[in-house]
């Protein structure tokens, strides 16, 4: 299987009749009578009208995306593979409800329509695109364009919204890019709203944010959905279920009184259930609002993903309103996150080619080669002592600035996907074994295999998946992958932090295949791999002065805040912090500072408040410096860290590794950022 990610088809897009609204809404940009157009395609509106309708209304736009199911727990997003969406055109009624004071507002659907207008099925990685009448775009957008505030009203909030919100700026769609230090007030509220990981995942990339760096990662999460499921409105508790009415009977009052509200009959709400709702949404800031508003006849496309999993159908996507950007101009890049626990995913998404022999032969790290070009182009990896020498190159320099000088010292994080090659005459199973060394340690343990391991494959016919996941025996002999079933050629999903297989050192790994008896055949060529998934451990002491020379230096607790007074004639401040880095394989060290004017400044430092590994036993920094809180600045709080990462680094794709041929940086995989917080006061 060469392309693995195989392009998704549907019913040819000009040959699908057009549905009634959809010829209501030819017909209003047309001026000619939707009669003329109801069950016609538009291939034959296209030659029947084709002088007398804007050519451009007989194109189409394509929306593609990918579904994906996201960890609850960890926030990371895996790909849905063989799954249907279909994209549905409704138009609906809503009672809007805008709480006085929020930055969102919520929706509550009434006298509804829908019907599908297209349908297609997700590849290997989850990829989709479906193709939708440029018309039907072009009047939803006129729709809101044509009506004050809709356009942003109708707008899901991402996680770049919400962090402008939380910086104080009217939440809008656009949100270019942010800078997330751990320990700020900043971190602490978009930790609470967003998740840990979200917050993590913020801070490790916003070391990038320097000009003309690319920084595709922070960009897509920004632009991913702030909350995949729907929030509960803050309703008024007028409006809350009581005890002493029926729910039929509290409905009945809910509709009355609302409809009161907005000026409309009791029997326009009778679809009304302030149990349906969706939201948030973000709200427009520079119109009143009311709190209770309705909307009618909004026009949109939604979409809903099922899947099929050895015959059984379940919805794992039911996509809410106004999830599609809507641009005349095509739609790319959609994600439909769904946290349904039956949605079936893979890690492995995008498997490789490998070029099979009649030997057996570990191939592919992930999308990284295990096997290096000729010279003199630079090698992926070193067989032998287990690191890749692409990845996060040192600096001999020492400073995070300068250009890295391979080889480098990479270890690996992380699950990893191991393909290769199994094809060998007579061979009926296979398993990988490998010798263990501990880190600091030359003595290997005995050749041992890899048992209780399993991941799912899946192969889809006529439209039905079907899923296996292959299974061990005690010796670790699994049957062959078998062909057509994706990802071809993997031998082993290998999770390097939770399965039992999750110490940390080099592991050297072969392939062994065997008969039907499981006598082995052949075994392939050993190659080691460095597994790092500790972080690095930083260990300070902190004093503080009102002296330049530290002279008189207190002790600074850093676990807890303190709070220096500098009289009510302010002085200055000075910090020493004297600190110190450990890791299996340090790749950078820099000390931050944030809080009140941006923080304190830097005043002196032995060496540099920054630095990068010099070379593969570059494993430890220590520094001091000093940083002053000038008496100009004002009082409030402080707060100082030291970040540090290791160079692990993961070949799943995830990243841009794939695009720069793995001649790259990574992002941090395993990082760490203590930090204090001090109080400055003027007191007398």
């Amino acid at each position: 299987m060469t392309a693995k990610n195989r392009a998704t088809t549907q019913t040819a897009p000009d040959q699908v009749p057009l549905t009634q609204s959809q010829a209501n809404m030819l017909s209003s940009l047309t001026g000619i009578d939707a009669s003329k157009f109801t069950g016609l395609t538009v291939a034959e509106i296209a030659s029947q009208y084709r002088w007398q309708i804007n050519p451009d209304f007989f194109l189409f736009v394509q929306i593609c995306g990918q579904v994906v199911y996201q960890n609850p727990v960890t926030g990371a997003q895996y790909p849905i593979p063989y799954a249907t969406v279909t994209a549905q055109e409704t138009i609906c009624s809503y009672l809007g409800f805008f709480p006085i004071l929020l930055p969102w507002g919520w929706f509550f659907p009434f006298d509804c329509h829908t019907v599908t207008v297209a349908q297609t099925t997700t590849d290997g990685c989850g990829k989709f695109c479906l193709w939708v009448p440029r018309f039907e775009i072009e009047w939803i957008l006129r729709f809101r364009l044509e009506r004050i505030c809709y356009l942003e009203l109708f707008s899901r909030p991402t996680v770049g919204s919400i962090v402008q919100y939380l910086q104080g700026q009217p939440a809008s769609p656009a949100s270019g890019t942010v800078t997330l230090e751990t320990g700020t007030a900043l971190y602490e509220k978009v930790e609470q709203l967003l998740g840990a990981p979200v917050a993590q995942q913020l801070a490790a990339s916003s070391g990038n944010n320097t000009f003309g760096s690319l920084n595709t990662g922070q960009q897509s999460l920004l632009a991913r959905t702030a909350f995949p499921n729907s929030l509960p409105p803050a309703l008024p508790k007028e409006f809350r279920k009581t005890t002493s009415l029926s729910a039929d009977a509290q409905r009945s009052a809910v509709r009355g009184t609302l409809a009161h509200k907005v000026g409309l009959p009791v029997n326009q709400l009778s679809g009304l259930d302030l149990n349906n709702y969706f939201g948030p949404y973000l709200r427009c800031f520079d119109i009143l609002i009311p709190e209770w508003v309705p909307i009618f006849e909004v026009p949109d496309i939604s979409l809903n993903v099922t899947q099929t999993v050895d015959g059984s159908t379940q919805v794992i996507y039911s996509g809410p309103p106004f999830d599609i950007p809507w641009s005349v101009d095509g739609i790319s890049g959609l994600t439909l996150i769904s946290t349904s626990p039956v949605a079936s995913s893979t890690v492995a998404c995008s498997s490789p080619d490998v070029p099979c022999g009649d030997v057996p032969s570990l191939e592919f790290v992930g999308l990284m080669p295990l096997v290096n070009p000729p010279l003199p182009a630079a090698p992926y990896i070193n067989a032998t002592t287990g690191y890749a020498t692409r990845p996060n190159p040192p600096h001999p320099g020492g400073t995070i600035s300068e250009a890295g000088v391979p080889p480098a010292s990479a270890p690996y994080t992380g699950t990893l996907q191991l393909y290769g090659c199994t094809q060998v005459d007579d061979a009926v199973y296979y398993r990988l074994q490998f010798t263990f060394t501990p880190p600091g340690s030359t003595t290997a343990s005995a050749l041992t295999p890899f048992t209780g391991l399993s991941w799912p494959i899946y192969q889809e016919v006529g439209g039905v998946l079907s899923e296996q996941w292959p299974v061990a025996d005690a010796n670790g002999w699994y049957p062959l992958p078998p062909a057509g079933w994706f990802p071809e050629n993997l031998l082993l999903e290998w999770d390097t932090m939770y399965s039992a297989f999750n110490a940390n050192g080099t592991y050297t790994i072969q392939v062994d295949v065997a008969d039907g008896t499981k006598t082995t055949l052949a075994s392939s060529a050993p190659i080691a791999f460095v597994i790092d998934n500790t972080v690095p451990a930083v260990s300070w002491a902190a004093y503080w002065s009102f002296n330049s020379d530290m002279s008189g230096a207190q002790l600074l607790p850093t676990t807890g805040c303190v709070v220096i007074d500098r009289g009510s004639d302010p002085q200055d401040v000075y910090i020493q912090l004297i600190f110190s880095v450990t890791a299996n394989n340090l790749r950078q060290v820099e000390l931050g500072t944030g809080g009140c004017a941006g923080g304190a400044s830097l005043y002196s430092a032995l060496s540099t408040a920054q630095h990068w590994y010099e070379d593969a036993a570059d494993n430890t920094f220590a520094n001091t410096a000093i940083f002053l809180i000038s008496a100009s600045q004002p009082a409030g709080a402080y707060v100082f860290d030291v970040y540090a990462d290791t160079r692990a680094f993961n070949p799943a794709g995830s990243d841009s590794g794939p695009l720069d041929d793995w001649n790259y940086n990574s992002p941090a995989y395993r990082w760490t950022e203590p930090y204090f917080t001090i109080a400055v006061v003027n007191e007398d």
